[in-house]
């Protein structure tokens, strides 16, 4: 998986970094450790929501560039993305629900763009 170029002029990223790496029994033991059980039902979907998120952003509270893919499913599911230390590739640290007005107040400062459903393959 990688991040798309559409994606990435969205957010302004200037980096060649794009590839998308992540343990799911790593993630999954995060995500039981974390109580993030509620996004586990949304586990299998990682590269759906990966291919073609609703929103797309860039976490303002992260020393390093992290990356914001929500999806909207019954909920909304948030994926987030850190790029790794040797700066060759990004992989997932957790993901979790984001409520409506999360949602809502994420687009309105600007954090989350949304997206145009004609992502780039």
């Amino acid at each position: 998986m990688k991040v798309k170029k559409q994606i990435k002029e969205l957010l302004g990223i200037q980096s060649d970094v794009n590839v998308i790496k992540y343990s799911k029994n790593n993630l999954e033991k995060h995500l039981l450790k974390r109580n993030h059980i509620d996004a586990l039902k949304y586990f299998d979907k990682i590269e759906d929501i990966l291919e073609e998120p609703d929103y797309v952003g860039i976490n303002p509270n992260e020393k390093s560039k992290c990356l914001e893919y929500v999806k909207v499913f019954d909920e909304n599911i948030l994926v987030a993305l850190k790029i790794h230390s040797s700066e060759e590739f990004y992989y997932i640290p957790s993901m979790y629900m984001i409520t409506d007005y999360k949602l809502q107040s994420r687009l309105f400062s600007g954090r989350l763009k949304k997206v145009d459903k004609k992502i780039d393959r």
